[in-house]
């Protein structure tokens, strides 16, 4: 009742007493969580359980007075947020000054969010994504150091195998700048470039698969030997790779091409077409099929050079590829750049290109060629495809008319490649002989694809019969008179194509009048070829999915 009875005065000086002694609790709440500014964080010590970095802030992509680095630097806005504003992965900035990192040793540069890099990112998620760069990662992470060469084995067998590719596999395989890689090998360019030491071990890895194996081994290394030095050489060459997160270079699309001819020649054959896709499409992000962008990137001529031949390879593995009927990577309508100078590359320099002696053939012609053939291959598999899906664009006028293309590219050979014995060098002599072979069994493959066209234009069907026979018997007689070496020297893609051509023949064995000799002759061409190269593993499993695990014997405990 006294309480009751308390002035109204001194009731309310209560209520507002408690009210200020909750105000100062709920301020000194706040005050407790506060996060601490960066003056008041370097002054006081850390108790992190990780050494805390020292030295300057972390930014690998920016340098005074130079334009940024950085994949991401297209994404540099006009202004930035606060770093300590309150939205967003603020958070992390006070994690990371208080040395709480959770990545331990992985210096990822979290310290760094103040720092003069961060203007080139619009959010602190931007700035996060380019710390997954695979340079930066590699560059704060401590690790053991990278495989060298000699890691795998001695210098002097890399550089066997690496001149065994350069005598043999080079003009079937332009992928480098002769003068400038014989520079870089004797400069040992591997030693501070992982990606040229990846490209090494795959043009090892590749020769060894393509090259008969008489032209192989030696007294250290017989066909046991070779395949585990292969082995190792690929698996060196894919631990070295990074991921593609980054800029991407004309070098890295070459390892993958190397390495697809690797993995086709010991069965791998769904891994092969992934790693081309990947190739095909790193090819587009660069532009290689363009020669617009090509020459708005103000390349040299080598490099301008060396880009078509690698989009032309690609060309030519994509349309291998399609033959049994898979679908096509790179079509014809999304461009396509032009065809490499047949010029050796002794005569073509960064600041210009001299014309190709004419008492000299180059080694470059008959890959050139080549490239040709696969266009008309391609235009044919297109137009069959569109008629397979009721979308009829052409006549049997335009097959004509591609066979007549096919004929006038034939008689523009040079000598050196219509006749290889005419030449006098012998080392020439062997790879004109190989390119001819490749010639006339692409010839082959592209007169079967447009019989194989006229047919679904509803030509007649023992007529085309009797033109495939004529044809492939033509191209038989011709690859019989090249030795069995330069002819396997082509290596996977030549073994795949004589295999296409015999099961088209054994395809139309049940027609009557078929010739079963002619059938069986190029199934003996095949085993000739299998059996000087390098033998594909007797067990190899698809790999598209796991071994299945063996049958249980009857009885057997569980």
């Amino acid at each position: 009742m006294r309480r009751l009875q308390q002035p109204p005065d001194s009731m309310h000086l209560r209520l507002r007493q408690e009210k200020t002694r909750e105000e100062e609790c709920i301020k000194a709440m706040q005050e407790s969580v506060k996060p601490a500014s960066p003056a008041e964080s370097s002054s006081r010590p850390s108790y992190s359980p990780y050494p805390s970095r020292t030295g300057p802030p972390i930014d690998d992509y920016t340098s005074s007075g130079s334009a940024s680095r950085s994949p991401f630097s297209s994404l540099a806005p006009s202004g930035v947020r606060s770093n300590h504003d309150h939205g967003g992965l603020s958070w992390l900035d006070s994690m990371a000054v208080d040395g709480l990192s959770v990545f331990g040793s992985l210096d990822f540069g979290f310290d760094t969010f103040s720092g003069p890099g961060t203007a080139q990112f619009p959010s602190e998620q931007a700035h996060l994504l380019s710390l997954e760069s695979p340079e930066v990662v590699a560059h704060h992470t401590q690790r053991p150091r990278e495989p060298q060469l000699e890691d795998v084995t001695s210098w002097a067998n890399i550089s066997h195998y690496i001149s065994l590719y350069l005598q043999h596999q080079w003009p079937l395989l332009p992928l480098v700048h002769r003068p400038t890689f014989s520079e870089n090998l004797a400069t040992r360019l591997d030693l501070r470039d992982t990606d040229f030491r990846a490209l090494l071990l795959s043009i090892v890895a590749f020769t060894i698969s393509q090259l008969p194996t008489s032209r192989l081994t030696t007294e250290q290394f017989d066909v046991e030997g070779l395949k585990r030095l292969q082995r190792r050489c690929h698996r060196t060459s894919q631990l070295l790779q990074r991921t593609y997160t980054g800029q991407v270079t004309l070098t890295q699309i070459c390892i993958i091409i190397f390495d697809n001819f690797y993995l086709l020649s010991i069965g791998l054959t769904h891994t092969a077409a992934a790693r081309l896709g990947l190739a095909v499409q790193l090819a587009f992000c660069l532009g290689l099929h363009s020669d617009a962008k090509t020459a708005a990137l103000g390349l040299d001529h080598i490099e301008v050079q060396l880009r078509r031949r690698v989009f032309w390879q690609l060309y030519a593995s994509d349309k291998t590829r399609a033959i049994p009927g898979n679908p096509m990577l790179i079509n014809d309508f999304q461009g396509l750049c032009s065809y490499p100078e047949a010029i050796d590359d002794e005569f073509i320099t960064s600041q210009g290109m001299f014309p190709q002696p004419a008492s000299k053939t180059s080694l470059l012609a008959g890959f050139v060629a080549v490239s040709k053939l696969f266009r008309i291959l391609s235009e044919c598999f297109f137009h069959h495809r569109c008629i397979l899906s009721d979308l009829q664009t052409i006549s049997t006028d335009w097959t004509v008319a591609a066979e007549e293309r096919v004929h006038a590219l034939l008689g523009d050979l040079p000598l050196a490649i219509q006749d290889p014995p005419s030449v006098p060098l012998e080392a020439n002599r062997q790879v004109f002989a190989t390119q001819r072979a490749n010639i006339l069994i692409t010839v082959a493959i592209v007169k079967f694809a447009l019989y194989d066209l006229r047919s679904a234009l509803n030509v007649n069907e023992d007529q085309l019969a009797r033109e495939r026979e004529a044809i492939a018997r033509e191209i038989h007689n011709l690859l019989m008179s090249i030795p069995v070496e330069d002819l396997a020297s082509n290596g996977e893609s030549v073994r795949a194509k004589v295999f296409h051509i015999a099961c088209a023949l054994c395809g139309q064995a049940s027609t009557p009048g078929t010739d079963s000799d002619l059938v069986r002759d190029w199934c003996d061409m095949f085993s000739t070829i299998t059996f000087v190269q390098m033998p594909v593993p007797a067990d190899a499993p698809l790999d598209s999915r796991s071994n299945s695990p063996p049958a249980k014997a009857p009885g057997s405990a569980s």
